[in-house]
């Protein structure tokens, strides 16, 4: 993934981790390393799908990418999984973690191929329009397909939370995917969909958890998927 290029928005400077030289490198490395487009991937002999903004890594593989120790950039991946941060979400197994950067469509908006000449060309004037209507509808599709087994009722309930704590008020079609493999995740171990969603608008979290009494929202994901998943 040495070809190609990524957007760097002056609204990096506005994120908490920017006076951290090396939470600023971490984030960095994952907007450069995490996929555009979705693609399947073979690790160890299983294939995985990646949506756009996610990447596959080790403890091992990460340190050397990003020239530091291996508990160093361990710790830093984990840091920007949590509060304050939250750029990334962090999903392992015993051979693999998966990242997701949150709000993919934020710092990489969706853009149509062979416009590379007209970006080159955009005035100052034109950028933060640009970069405002990617982050909004405008025509764009903002919703899903949704399986049988999703309780209507209770998905429509959720996406109307999320909604009303997000900036903007504006969901990505990335959120809606990665939240909807997540909850299928905690389905196939056996949880109710229904109770999963609900308790999540009762507690005012953002992203699906196995249900528990008295939870509060863990830092990072409960479980261990067996495929992949997604950001919170």
């Amino acid at each position: 993934m040495s070809q190609g290029w990524v957007r760097l928005y002056r609204k990096m400077k506005d994120t908490s981790f920017y006076d951290d030289e090396g939470l600023l490198k971490m984030a960095i490395h994952c907007l450069l390393t995490a996929t555009h487009r979705p693609r399947t991937v073979v690790r160890r002999g299983e294939s995985i799908l990646l949506e756009p903004g996610q990447f596959l890594t080790g403890r091992y593989e990460l340190a050397e990418a990003v020239k530091m120790k291996p508990s160093t950039a361990w710790k830093r991946l984990q840091r920007l999984s949590e509060r304050p941060h939250e750029f990334v979400t962090c999903m392992s197994d015993t051979r693999k973690t998966l990242v997701t950067v949150c709000r993919w469509q934020d710092y990489q908006p969706e853009q149509n191929e062979g416009t590379g000449e007209r970006d080159k060309k955009v005035t100052a004037k034109e950028q933060p329009d640009n970069t405002h209507n990617n982050n909004g509808n405008n025509g764009k599709k903002t919703s899903i397909d949704l399986p049988p087994w999703i309780p209507k009722k209770e998905w429509g309930d959720w996406v109307a939370h999320r909604r009303a704590i997000a900036k903007g008020g504006k969901v990505s079609v990335q959120t809606l995917k990665v939240n909807l493999r997540k909850l299928e995740i905690l389905r196939e171990q056996g949880y109710d969909p229904a109770e999963v969603i609900n308790q999540t608008v009762a507690s005012g979290w953002k992203g699906f958890y196995p249900l528990k009494e008295g939870a509060i929202e863990p830092e990072t994901p409960a479980w261990t998927p067996p495929g992949i998943g997604g950001g919170r």
